[in-house]
């Protein structure tokens, strides 16, 4: 029984706590270029490089013996519920853990 309601508390509480963390305005989650890329792409909102300029291909990114890409680089996004998907779902990530 304890695991049905906690499906709906968790949501509760999610939602809530990502209220309180929009209005604080300075919780941040770093999340990969790659993932705000997807996020960008599957919204259509264009190219993520306006907000996220260091989400560029480096020079040396275009050779072959180069291990270095822009997937593996993080960015701070921060946790807004008011804003882009990208910033949506940092938001509810963020509070995820202590939701649960």
């Amino acid at each position: 029984m304890f695991a049905m309601t906690s499906i709906i508390t968790l949501r509760l509480i999610l939602f809530l706590a990502a209220l309180i963390t929009t209005a604080m305005q300075n919780y941040y989650l770093p999340l990969s270029c790659s993932e705000i890329a997807w996020f960008y792409s599957n919204y259509g909102l264009g190219s993520p490089l306006d907000t996220y300029p260091r989400c560029s291909p480096s020079p040396s990114s275009n050779t072959t013996t180069s291990s270095s890409s822009t997937s593996d680089v993080y960015v701070a996004v921060n946790a807004n519920l008011d804003s882009t998907p990208d910033q949506i779902g940092a938001s509810l990530d963020i509070n995820f853990g202590m939701a649960i």
